[in-house]
């Protein structure tokens, strides 16, 4: 059985052919069906979340080096300043120890053993020293490469950044257009079938008309229709629903 209701679709000017006005509704939802693919794809902009990651990762691990790097720095200034305080302490007790000064056997054994003791911290601080410095200059390179990466991972950064809001700023002057034309549109339907229509949208995932497609499918769940339906749509003498997905049937252009 052909699944058509039949509706009363008039106004104040008078009754016009269902045709038209279904031609008319079948145009608004093109232009609601391309306003919320913009509404879905804006929300699916990907701002840059993986590069954001990514440059966030480079960031972390410059900064890491970074301080890394100041901390040998100190510890190597730190070193410098104890070897001369060690080498002035060294120089004067030598020079008290040769002057002619000290007699005493004892206090010039002692003096030489301070000597020593001083050599061996100058020895010790040398060679800590010179392992601050190998470290400081493999660190140096690491921090290098870091600051390479990060200014890579800047960069990428960036880039999706602007395409996002390229991509977001055009796809919401295509949206502002569309909303124009569909309040133009929308005042073009009979009240009383937009207001169907309406309905039909929010309960059918926003797609109320379903145009007839080659092969005779119904255009919104793909569905072949019956002989009767097709033949129906194509009078269009009332409205005619889908015996699948219940959607308002209209013949397509061209």
């Amino acid at each position: 059985m052909v699944n058509y209701i039949k509706h009363s679709l008039t106004d104040s000017r008078g009754a016009s052919p269902l045709k038209e006005k279904l031609s008319a509704l079948h145009a608004l939802q093109q232009l609601d069906s391309a306003i919320d693919s913009i509404k879905r794809e804006l929300a699916n902009l990907n701002p840059g979340r993986a590069e954001r990651a990514l440059y966030e990762q480079a960031k972390q691990v410059f900064a890491e080096i970074e301080t890394k790097v100041h901390s040998l720095q100190t510890s190597i200034l730190d070193q410098e300043l104890e070897q001369k305080s060690i080498a002035a302490k060294h120089a004067e007790e030598e020079k008290k120890l040769y002057s002619g000064t000290v007699r005493n056997p004892k206090e010039m054994t002692a003096m030489q053993e301070e000597l020593e003791m001083f050599k061996r911290q100058l020895a010790r601080l040398y060679d800590k020293m010179v392992g601050l410095i190998d470290t400081l200059e493999a660190e140096r390179i690491h921090e290098a490469n870091a600051k390479a990466a990060l200014k890579t991972a800047t960069r990428a950064l960036k880039t999706k950044q602007d395409q996002y809001k390229a991509r977001a700023e055009e796809l919401g002057t295509q949206g502002r257009a569309l909303t124009v034309q569909r309040k133009e549109g929308a005042a073009e339907v009979e009240p009383s079938l937009l207001a169907l229509y309406e309905r039909l949208r929010g309960s059918m995932g926003g797609i109320a008309v379903s145009a007839i497609i080659e092969g005779g499918s119904c255009e919104g769940c793909r569905m072949k229709l019956p002989t009767g339906i097709l033949v129906a749509v194509n009078l269009q003498r009332e409205l005619v629903y889908c015996d699948n997905c219940h959607r308002l049937l209209v013949m397509a252009k061209g």
